[in-house]
């Protein structure tokens, strides 16, 4: 119930909502109205039945996500069978994942904020090949196992039995000040991406004559007609908006950090859920430094550690420039397979 598995009986919901037809538009129509007359302070006789449906969705919710949860990771069980990792699960039928941990590329630790709370995480393993019994994806996806939820103190212990000659994780160095700016850039940039053309729309619809048949609900159309609607809606959609983005860059800053030692890189990401990829230097293919025209003007680079296999890769955003040159100048001399890294 931690887990995105909660939001299988909402998807289930809105894939169902294809069969109802011209239903929706009924739906539509009515939960605008109903908003319009809670705005007008009017009496909202259906109240009830929203809250009502709100809870018996969310009852829904949860009952689906135990059933599932408990049929498919029931009698979970994970062993090391000499040089495999054998991870086994299922109530009523068993299904069987066998990693070889010689080719283990990357180590994922990812925790939502509730995981976190409740001190347990979830553990991803990328491998460049594998048996595809109880992977990720169906036939031939063996190269990504999952262990989806164990205690946080147990996930470095783990690591020692997954990636070779592990002994701790090496200190994360957090990033720059310049980082924050810049992931709240990539934020903007990306609402205003879709944000501008959809207000753009919202203003000419406004702008429509009195009397003009808009293709719209007729309650949306009602809205459309009030007047300061056609810059009242957007503003306020917009400055909510921009405000969780501003709040959503800061976690995401807060939560880049990197390290590195002669074992293994490091790496964190995430915003609300954070990801911690950790990858052996021995298993490195090569190595990238990307440095952009907006990132040398705040003294910023991006490593990018390659593993095999699709999706291992180790991505060190927006660190500071010094500090990606000495990561960069260990991870080649790790590829490579020099013996005396130059950096750090």
């Amino acid at each position: 119930m931690t887990g995105v598995q909660l939001l299988l009986a909402p998807a289930l919901l809105l894939g169902l909502l294809q069969f109802a037809g011209d239903r929706v538009d009924e739906l539509i129509e009515s939960a605008a109205a109903w908003l319009l007359e809670l705005q007008a302070g009017a009496p909202a006789p259906g109240l009830r039945v929203w809250l009502t449906g709100a809870l018996a969705l969310a009852v829904v919710s949860v009952v689906t996500t135990l059933v599932v949860a408990i049929v498919r990771d029931g009698d979970f069980v994970v062993l090391r069978v000499g040089d495999d990792l054998v991870l086994r699960r299922g109530l009523l039928g068993t299904r069987e994942s066998t990693v070889p941990l010689r080719r283990v590329q990357v180590v994922r630790i990812t925790a939502n904020p509730l995981r976190r709370a409740l001190g347990v995480v979830s553990l991803r393993i990328h491998s460049a090949g594998g048996s595809s019994g109880g992977g990720e994806g169906g036939a031939g996806a063996g190269r990504r196992a999952v262990i989806p939820l164990l205690d946080h103190t147990e996930a470095e212990d783990l690591l020692g039995d997954l990636l070779p000659d592990f002994v701790s994780l090496p200190p994360l160095r957090p990033h720059p000040l310049a980082a924050r700016r810049r992931a709240l850039w990539r934020r903007l940039r990306g609402l205003a991406g879709w944000f501008l053309p959809a207000t753009l729309g919202w203003v000419v619809l406004a702008g429509a004559p009195p009397g003009t048949d808009l293709p719209v609900p007729d309650a949306v159309a009602t809205v459309l007609a009030r007047d300061g609607a056609a810059w009242s809606v957007p503003l306020t959609i917009g400055l909510t908006l921009v405000v969780l983005q501003v709040l959503f860059a800061r976690a995401e800053y807060r939560a880049l950090a990197h390290g590195a030692d002669e074992r293994v890189v490091a790496a964190r990401h995430g915003t609300l859920s954070r990801t911690l990829s950790v990858a052996p230097l021995a298993r490195l293919q090569g190595v990238t430094r990307l440095r952009s025209f907006f990132q040398q003007r705040r003294h910023l680079a991006t490593v990018r550690a390659h593993v095999a296999g699709p999706g291992g890769d180790v991505v060190v955003l927006d660190a500071d420039a010094d500090d990606a040159e000495a990561l960069r100048d260990l991870l080649e001399d790790a590829a490579a397979g020099v013996s005396s890294p130059r950096g750090r």
